[in-house]
């Protein structure tokens, strides 16, 4: 671990990094936005010049007699590095291609899979690591880091998969090691429904906002939380982990996943509507054609899911919350009814914006390429500083 005297600079230098990934500004912009002495942000950004991932924005002046010197802003060199992102979903995986400062170049899916084993999750996710590494290596693109989001708990640090809920035989697996033996690429893991929070933040909806709340649905369903623009884990690293909020269903505790998880939603619609539904789509297919009963099925969860979402902002108070994931097929009906329980119940009112994702499944790959570019970024500072190679990675990196 590094003296308190060390720790501080690289908190103010990862402070500014993440500054720039998210905007371009000029030094005395970042002096103002983060409090920091005009000389140490000086110093931080001679250093990234330095190390070649950052660049003033030169633009054709104008000759604007009276006019003062304009502040240069500084910006993330695209080229510097690429960055592959991973969403591990529970049936198919999902993966993304991006420049340094966020571009999409190239996205890959891989087919859809029954099994959740180690096995064939890993092939799946070799066979999309793979495609984006053709497609990069014909653009003559060098891929630095990759990125992966997947369902928790999880320990980031030690790259290690614990043991996630309703995937088969995953129990302390090395995932980020087995992917480093593969590609010797540098490789990071976070949560999933963080990752789809910090895609949003970037890329999505969430751009202008400092706080938001992005609620993932699929089989599982996990928030991810952005504070002051940063990704809120919580002192264990567990926060936002909704999907496990208890319920009452027969004199029984039960958690929130296992009553509204979508392989559960499509079980009871099979049962309450028709054998035929095999999907979400499906229920919204019939939402459309004025099955009564579906719309009905699709209000009840969707009030429930209401209070889920007004806990959270009343706990939080954050205003801003995407609903992402496969909940999003269930489209005006769904959304609708969430939004008149919030409206209804909680003690903001209007003040409330809840939306759909703005980038779908794309959410969380985005949001795991981006962070892998952080980390990687945030790495290179330190084996600057310490002029040697890091042969294992700081838990500091992660505060």
């Amino acid at each position: 671990m590094p003296s308190a005297k060390e720790f501080m600079k690289y908190k103010n230098a990862f402070e500014v990094l993440e500054l720039l990934l998210n905007q371009n500004v000029s030094r005395s912009e970042i002096s103002e936005i983060t409090g920091l002495t005009r000389t140490t942000v000086g110093n931080i950004v001679r250093t990234f010049m330095k190390l070649g991932f950052v660049k003033e924005k030169r633009e054709k002046r104008k000759n604007i007699s009276g006019a003062g010197r304009k502040p240069i802003p500084l910006e993330i060199i695209p080229s510097f590095l690429h960055a592959i992102g991973i969403g591990i979903l529970r049936h198919q995986v999902i993966g993304c291609l991006i420049n340094a400062k966020g571009k999409l170049l190239f996205h890959e899916m891989s087919p859809v899979y029954k099994r959740r084993d180690v096995e064939e999750v890993f092939k799946n996710v070799t066979y999309v690591i793979d495609s984006l590494l053709e497609k990069a290596k014909k653009d003559s693109l060098e891929v630095k880091t990759i990125g992966l989001g997947i369902p928790g708990p999880l320990d980031p640090v030690k790259g290690m998969v614990l043991k996630p809920p309703k995937f088969s035989n995953f129990e302390n697996v090395p995932l980020v090691q087995m992917l480093y033996d593969e590609y010797k690429i540098s490789t990071w893991i976070e949560n999933d429904a963080d990752m789809a929070a910090l895609g949003e933040k970037r890329y999505g909806g969430g751009r202008d906002m400092n706080n938001l709340i992005y609620i993932h649905t699929s089989e599982g369903v996990g928030a991810g939380i952005i504070i002051d623009n940063h990704l809120y884990r919580g002192k264990i690293g567990y926060s936002g982990e909704v999907g496990h909020l208890l319920m009452k269903k027969d004199d029984k505790f039960i958690y929130f996943e296992d009553l509204y998880g979508m392989d559960v939603v499509v079980e009871k619609a099979k049962v309450e509507i028709s054998d035929d539904i095999e999907k979400l789509q499906d229920l919204a297919e019939r939402i459309r054609n004025g099955d009564e009963k579906a719309k009905k099925l699709v209000k009840e969860i969707a009030r429930d899911f209401g209070m889920l979402v007004l806990s959270l902002v009343h706990i939080l108070g954050i205003p801003d919350v995407f609903i992402g994931g496969k909940y999003q097929f269930l489209g005006d009906t769904f959304i609708k009814e969430v939004r008149e329980v919030v409206n209804e119940y909680g003690i903001f009112g209007s003040k409330v914006n809840i939306q759909y994702s703005h980038l779908g499944d794309m959410a969380i790959p985005l949001g795991a390429a981006s962070h892998a570019i952080f980390m990687y970024l945030k790495t290179l500072i330190v084996m600057n500083d310490q002029k040697r190679v890091l042969k294992e990675i700081p838990e500091f990196l992660y505060a």
